[in-house]
């Protein structure tokens, strides 16, 4: 994640997501466990002015959560 807001901080926002969609869903098993966990990451990011990277991880959840409404920055 820090590697993520580093790229986005330098203007890579490519990178950026592409740090996200790649790395999102490492060491979180259960389902209900990676939402909370991907929703408060990104409620962090948001926090710390990250926005790219809040929005990569929304868009990552969003795309493993299709069915259930998933908040968008």
């Amino acid at each position: 994640m820090k590697e993520a807001e580093a790229a986005e901080w330098a203007g890579s926002v490519w990178t950026c997501n592409a740090i996200i969609s790649n790395t999102i869903g490492i060491g979180v098993e259960e389902e209900e466990d990676r939402k909370a966990t991907w929703l408060a990451d990104a409620e962090e990011c948001k926090k710390r002015g990250s926005i790219e990277t809040a929005r990569a991880i929304y868009g990552c959840a969003n795309a493993v959560f299709k069915s259930k409404k998933v908040l968008q920055v």
